[in-house]
């Protein structure tokens, strides 16, 4: 019998007892993982400018309520 550590707890482990002990489901998590990495949407923009689109949304929608002033 076989052990497997689970330091970590990363996928790593889970991976290596796929491969070793039950490799079909194995090769259906490399399937997944494939189809996963084939289907990434490319973003015309860089980070930074989606954040501050998020950043500017916020600055116009919710100025206002910022500026009330509660009793």
């Amino acid at each position: 019998m076989n052990t497997y550590s689970r330091k970590g707890g990363t996928t790593t482990s889970l991976k290596g007892h796929l491969m070793s002990v039950r490799t079909t489901e194995y090769e259906q998590l490399i399937i997944l993982e494939t189809e996963k990495k084939n289907t990434v949407q490319t973003s015309t923009s860089s980070p930074l400018q989606d954040a501050k689109k998020i950043t500017n949304y916020f600055k116009r929608n919710f100025a206002e309520e910022s500026k009330m002033v509660y009793f």
